[in-house]
């Protein structure tokens, strides 16, 4: 981009389903953790779907499927907040 010109996004959502965001943080940093005021005890699973009732579908979907906690789930936003299950030694 040269000087003095700048960029615009513009971002439109249309009914349907659509993931906005899903990632995995495989090793939060500690500080980072106790920020957000969870343990850090191994990879944090965080995603933003809409419509928001698609979020209750993607939680079930994926406690069925994988060793996770559901930590956080909201209907209105879309969003989930996944945490893996303490494996017994």
């Amino acid at each position: 981009m040269s000087e003095g010109t700048k960029e615009r996004i513009i971002q439109e959502y249309v009914p349907g389903k659509q993931v906005t965001l899903a990632h995995v943080i495989a090793a939060p940093v500690p500080e980072m953790c106790e920020k957000l005021g969870i343990s850090s005890r191994g990879a944090i699973g965080i995603m933003t779907i809409t419509p928001g009732e698609g979020a209750i579908i993607a939680a079930d979907i994926t406690v069925k499927a994988a060793n996770v906690e559901l930590v956080y789930v909201d209907r209105f936003s879309g969003s989930l907040r996944l945490d893996p299950l303490k494996l017994d030694n």
